[in-house]
């Protein structure tokens, strides 16, 4: 820490400072009490120290009242090791005198942490991105936060499409089984709980005709419509079924439930994960 007078002198300063200026070249005549820190600054960019303007500018400007304060981080490497500090401008008064305090705080550590986690970050999104499993991320309230093009492709959408879009925009088309297969005013209704704090379960429920019990197994089935041929509704028999597997893969389950003449529910566990 280090005090500076109106003019930017160096009034005072703590032992820290003193073994801060000698650990990085520095003197008492140039770096200590008596010495201009603004004088200073200038000829350490002088020396390429590309963040010395912005230093004074910032300095001056808690001197002038223009600001409360004023911070910097900048890289401080030695030949052995890569450093990076945190500089801080604060202004007080004393006995009726303005002065200006400034400090320098080695954060090496945290800077090396977060690298490490851009790093990691980085490398989870090149898998996820090159993967050929779909992935879709979805926030607290169902909407797309994150998408892969091997889902986006499964979907039938490009990752710019679904980006934003709720999982209700995806479930209401208008080609859905719960609606196709629903009676005249009927409901499909929506829910979805928390079991966990790793895993969720989606329930998406119809007030249609209902599926016989023996039947149920027959839905994951590809190409099986149970007898919905006959009715003239179009459709492939394959969304359960792919479904299925879609879930599967991103290891959660889906299975059906269903009462003859009352309507059936499509129900979904899935895990929870952290945003790429």
């Amino acid at each position: 820490m280090a005090v500076l007078d109106e003019d930017g002198t160096i009034v005072a300063v703590n032992r820290a400072w003193e073994r801060f200026a000698e650990e990085n070249g520095g003197t008492a005549r140039s770096c200590g009490v008596g010495a201009n820190y603004l004088t200073v600054c200038g000829e350490a960019y002088r020396m390429r120290a590309q963040e010395a303007p912005a230093v004074i500018e910032g300095i001056r400007e808690v001197m002038a009242g223009k600001r409360p304060e004023f911070s910097l981080e900048y890289p401080c490497h030695s030949p052995t090791q890569q450093r990076w500090f945190i500089l801080r401008v604060t202004c007080f008064d004393t006995e009726g005198t303005q002065c200006t305090m400034i400090t320098h705080a080695n954060i090496t550590e945290r800077r090396q942490a977060e690298q490490t986690l851009r790093e990691s970050e980085e490398r989870y999104r090149r898998i996820v991105e090159t993967t050929l499993e779909g992935v879709w991320v979805l926030n607290r309230e169902f909407r797309t936060t994150y998408v892969n093009s091997q889902m986006a492709m499964m979907l039938g959408y490009s990752e710019e499409e679904m980006s934003g879009l709720t999982l209700l925009e995806f479930v209401f088309d208008e080609d859905a089984a719960w609606i196709k297969y629903n009676r005249p005013a009927g409901r499909v209704e929506i829910s979805c709980e928390s079991l966990s704090d790793e895993r969720v379960r989606l329930i998406v429920r119809d007030t249609g005709v209902g599926i016989a019990p023996e039947d149920i197994p027959s839905l994951f089935t590809p190409f099986e419509r149970l007898g919905a041929i006959h009715t003239g509704i179009e459709g492939t028999g394959l969304g359960l079924a792919l479904s299925q597997q879609l879930a599967t893969a991103m290891g959660g389950t889906l299975h059906a439930e269903s009462v003859l003449g009352q309507g059936s529910a499509c129900v979904i566990e899935l895990p929870c994960m952290a945003p790429p």
